[in-house]
């Protein structure tokens, strides 16, 4: 009797121990999955283009990384959102830099070193941006990132090669 009562009061420790693995288990994974959303949020660019960054994409136009075969159906057809890789707060969004001549390196060197983008040997000059066209856009200042949502095409996209 002595023996079953412990077997019992043993069976029940480890039922609650499992139960509390389970919880804490749980709550970690809820953790987990809102520290994602908020670091998928945050890399987003959320401020709108001021006046001064409008008179830069008007003058001096936008540049997108890619491979020289992709660059030209981009140039036939226009930047078009890449959905299936991205997180789902950045879906039906294009990227892009301000075209600075002195920053390309260092723009480049930030492409690249995100994984399968090493390959990426040219980029297209978006030229002849409309008003329209930067209203739709989005910038992030730390590293000068540029959003448009939906695709993007502009009458001049020259590609330069790497």
């Amino acid at each position: 009797m002595e023996v079953e009562k412990n077997m019992n009061l043993l069976v029940d420790w480890f039922s609650l121990v499992d139960n509390l693995i389970c919880q804490l288990f749980l709550s970690l994974m809820v953790v987990l999955i809102v520290v994602l959303i908020i670091m998928g949020y945050r890399h987003l660019p959320k401020n709108t283009i001021n006046s001064t960054i409008r008179k830069k994409i008007k003058e001096n136009g936008l540049i997108h990384f890619t491979t020289l075969d992709n660059a030209q159906k981009i140039k036939k057809e226009g930047l078009k959102p890449q959905n299936k890789e991205l997180f789902f707060l950045e879906k039906n969004m294009v990227w892009l830099y301000m075209h600075e001549e002195e920053k390309i390196d260092s723009y480049k060197n930030i492409v690249q070193n995100k994984a399968g983008r090493d390959i990426y040997d040219c980029y297209i000059h978006f030229e002849g941006i409309t008003d329209e066209q930067i209203d739709n856009m989005r910038y992030r200042k730390y590293d000068s990132a540029i959003t448009h949502i939906g695709t993007f095409k502009t009458p001049s996209m020259p590609i330069i090669e790497l």
